[in-house]
């Protein structure tokens, strides 16, 4: 399977090899490893902010949208008894589309698509819809790694997680592990 082509729910030997070098990083860090800095051009960090990796992966948010709009159609046509029964298969008609509406509408995972995510001292940069989000690690409360699907959860107090999948994002857990050690959940 290539990079490219990782969907969620894909049980692979590279996400399980993935996460087995993120418990070997996290083991390193623990014991007083460092992580080494990069110089990432086009990136934009605070004075003394540093880079510590570029990840590329898939990524999804979970929220629900505020209303989705669907078409009530009505028709009555003929006598008494035929627009009864048009009437009434009307209405049903319009129940199907508004029960659609509402379950697009429900909270779930949205794709994001492919994402830039840069790795630095502070917060994780990611590059979405030709702008730069800011993810504070002071926000993240709980980061659930998946080693079985080869995803990683990232979980915040008022905003919408983050569920990251492919290269990188076992190491990206691991890195997220010993920077708030209380704050993680184990897989």
């Amino acid at each position: 399977m290539s990079r490219s082509q990782h969907r969620l729910g894909e049980v692979s030997s590279e996400a399980t090899a993935s996460f087995a070098e993120a418990e070997r990083l996290a083991a390193a860090l623990s014991d007083g490893g460092q992580l080494v800095p990069k110089a990432i051009e086009g990136v934009p960090l605070a004075a003394g902010e540093l880079a510590y990796g570029d990840l590329f992966p898939h990524g999804w948010r979970y929220f629900g949208l505020e209303a989705v709009a669907y078409e009530r159609r009505t028709l009555l046509a003929g006598g008494p008894l035929l627009m009864a029964m048009t009437g009434v298969a009307s209405a049903i008609g319009n129940r199907r589309r508004r029960q659609a509406a509402e379950l697009m509408a429900a909270p779930q995972w949205r794709p994001l698509g492919l994402l830039r995510v840069v790795v630095t001292s502070e917060r994780l940069l990611v590059w979405h819809e030709n702008d730069w989000w800011s993810v504070w690690f002071a926000n993240v409360t709980d980061v659930r790694p998946d080693a079985v699907n080869g995803v990683l959860e990232l979980v915040f107090d008022s905003d919408p997680p983050y569920r990251l999948a492919g290269p990188g994002v076992a190491s990206l857990g691991a890195v997220l592990a010993c920077a708030m050690p209380t704050r993680i959940a184990t897989a």
